[in-house]
């Protein structure tokens, strides 16, 4: 699915940037959490703290329902404490912190925040800002896969597409006028998988520039920089070409192809979006003479790959991401499908991630 995008620890949620204001905080050189645990605690007799840069793995133990832990990190971090077997996740910086952590009625976790800014609008970003956008694209979603009119579904993948790009294009505007820029890797390395698969690497670029140097070489920034480096592999009109054999041990090359548009279609048997997309690609494979589709399956369960293609009677090139020496995926640097690259009558890449409704729109020129 498109958020596969997914890349992140943390569950992103969203709200209005007027809501939080960023200031500038002391920098500490070390964290220090202390904390309390309400509720249902006394079957609590410690508890642990990992980071995701497994800097920190540390247990305290729990004495008259509060514990404390002291350390330091070289960078922010999305972190964790595991609570009787439950993991809450949040970030952290080095930052004098105090954190309530409630079970619920329901047996689960949650925590609370206070003396610690960075924390306070980190959580904001992830609780607010990002809810606001996941909500507006989750009803995309929803409207697209609904949808029935081809026009009507194109103009709503359009506006999703601009949808992700205003959204980050407000980030880049905020953190250029914030005084402190502490925990910026991290809401950009979750955004790395968020716009992932449109290939926006340079409102991602805009962001990385205004990351301390440090963390532009650190943990999260190390990332950012491969997401950046192999998403520039991929650019619009770089040409394409590679071997592959398909589903039926038939060797092609892309080249062959030449003369014809081809569409390379990234998806899985268990991606409902990559299903419904199947009758556009069926529309399309029919104009044979025009372009060439060839699916391209992430499935690690090859059985289940081969009756779904069975199934739903996809009688052109299917082909798996792992080819005898390339590994499709990973070249084509595909974070979450579906997803597609179209390649031009002269083996270039010419559309990445093209609605299936202009698609066949394009062809019936």
């Amino acid at each position: 699915m498109r958020k596969i995008i997914i890349l992140i620890l943390i569950t992103l949620t969203n709200i209005s940037f007027s809501h939080v204001s960023f200031c500038q905080v002391k920098k500490e050189i070390s964290f220090k959490i202390t904390g309390t645990i309400v509720c249902n605690s006394t079957l609590t007799k410690e508890i642990t703290l990992v980071t995701q840069t497994k800097e920190i793995q540390d247990t305290a133990k729990v004495s008259a329902n509060n514990f404390e832990f002291i350390g330091k990190i070289s960078e922010p971090t999305n972190a964790a404490i595991i609570v009787n077997g439950k993991m809450i996740k949040f970030p952290l910086v080095n930052d004098e912190i105090e954190i309530k952590i409630i079970n619920t009625d329901n047996n689960e976790f949650e925590i609370q925040f206070k003396n610690s800014q960075v924390n306070n609008n980190l959580q904001a970003y992830y609780k607010k800002e990002s809810k606001e956008y996941f909500d507006k694209y989750k009803l995309f979603e929803e409207q697209i896969v609904r949808c029935v009119n081809d026009d009507i579904k194109l103009e709503k993948q359009l506006s999703e597409d601009s949808l992700a790009i205003n959204f980050i294009q407000l980030l880049v505007h905020k953190y250029k006028t914030t005084p402190d820029k502490s925990g910026l890797s991290i809401i950009l390395s979750d955004l790395t998988g968020l716009i992932g698969t449109r290939n926006h690497p340079s409102e991602i670029k805009k962001l990385f520039k205004l990351l301390p140097f440090d963390e532009q070489n650190g943990y999260y920034g190390t990332e950012i920089k491969t997401y950046i480096e192999r998403s520039s592999k991929i650019l619009l009109g770089k040409k394409i070409d590679f071997d592959f054999i398909d589903i039926n041990q038939k060797s092609y090359t892309i080249n062959e192809f030449k003369g014809k548009l081809v569409l390379l279609e990234f998806w899985a048997s268990w991606c409902g979006p990559c299903i419904s997309q199947i009758p556009f690609l069926k529309q399309a494979s029919e104009k044979g003479d025009k372009i060439q589709v060839i699916s391209i399956s992430i499935d690690t369960d090859l059985s289940k790959w081969r009756d779904k293609i069975a199934d739903l009677e996809m009688d052109w090139i299917n082909i798996h991401y792992k080819q005898e020496d390339n590994d499709l995926q990973e070249n084509f640097f595909i974070t979450g499908v579906p997803y597609n690259i179209l390649i031009s009558k002269n083996g270039e890449i010419l559309r990445k991630n093209i609605a299936m409704a202009e698609l066949l729109e394009l062809l019936n020129q």
